[in-house]
């Protein structure tokens, strides 16, 4: 499934460019593609969604996600408003609103 930056990406949040392309696999599996990454991962079926048939984290796993990875805050906290902005999470409590 999608994950990191991908993920992100296909869910329309942040601003990355993906200079690679970011998949959760179950199993080890290999690929000669030099721009595609699989890491191994166990997940609950709760973290995973299709987006356009695309198995893709939640927002909100793809967030935990780019911490995870060790993404810059401030891009995580920029897909963390636009997530909020387009709906896909809820504000968090006590927040002041995010603009547009």
């Amino acid at each position: 499934m999608a994950a990191g930056t991908t993920a992100a990406t296909v869910h329309g949040i942040g601003d990355f460019l993906l200079d690679e392309l970011d998949y959760i696999v179950s199993a080890c599996k290999g690929t000669r593609l030099p721009s595609v990454r699989l890491r191994i991962r166990r997940l609950a079926p709760d973290d995973v969604l299709p987006v356009d048939g695309l198995p893709t984290l939640t927002v909100e796993r793809t967030i935990a996600d780019l911490v995870d990875l060790g993404t810059d805050m401030s891009l995580v906290a920029g897909t963390v408003g636009d997530a909020v902005r387009a709906g896909k999470l809820p504000p968090p409590i006590g927040s002041p609103s995010i603009s547009a």
